[in-house]
């Protein structure tokens, strides 16, 4: 699954979480769903590559 499908399954509310607790540098909760963790991997990427603000503006689109 891509990130981008993964991020079209997700509802804004747990992406929104997810990004959070990434950007916080949270501990992930167990049993995460393929989309989850296709998703939360893609933002991974981002911040590997220096680029959260990707991650921000999902917990910050209101």
């Amino acid at each position: 699954m891509t990130f981008e499908e993964a991020e079209a399954r997700l509802s804004k509310e747990r992406k929104a979480e997810l990004a959070r607790r990434m950007w916080r540098g949270e501990a992930l909760p167990d049993g995460l769903s393929e989309e989850e963790k296709g998703f939360c991997f893609g933002l991974y990427v981002y911040e590997e590559y220096e680029q959260r603000e990707q991650l921000r503006r999902y917990f910050e689109e209101g």
